[in-house]
């Protein structure tokens, strides 16, 4: 299981990355589109950049749709944790201020709040 669950979350990644350099793409084309000086610039010039935005709004909707298919494809297999921070603040019974500095919950005080990251469990 652990091959798989490798694989999985390599893929997955791929796909992220791939999402997310497209996303850049369109952030700087839509930015280059904002920026463009109608005054100074030709017909032309604003076809081509328009064009750009176009194309890098096409290619980031493509990997947006791969990524969430392959997510669709892998939801049986894949259990996706809430943040253990926020977890432990609805919790009425636990005072992780309070927990001894070796426990799991004094851990947890400490833990980095980074949204990215993603607990795969395979059933």
């Amino acid at each position: 299981m652990k091959i798989k669950m490798e694989i999985l979350k390599s893929v997955f990644d791929d796909h992220l990355r791939d999402f997310e350099l497209a996303d850049a793409i369109y952030m700087a084309a839509e930015r280059e589109f904002i920026d463009f000086d109608l005054d100074h610039g030709t017909s032309e010039e604003m076809k081509a950049v328009r064009e750009k935005l176009h194309s890098a709004c096409a290619d980031r909707e493509f990997y947006a749709v791969v990524l969430c298919k392959y997510l669709l494809s892998c939801k049986d297999l894949i259990c996706f944790e809430a943040d253990p921070v926020d977890a432990l603040e609805d919790s009425p019974a636990a005072d992780p201020v309070d927990a001894p500095e070796d426990s799991p919950a004094a851990d947890l005080v400490d833990a980095p709040e980074d949204i990215s990251s993603i607990l795969f469990w395979v059933k």
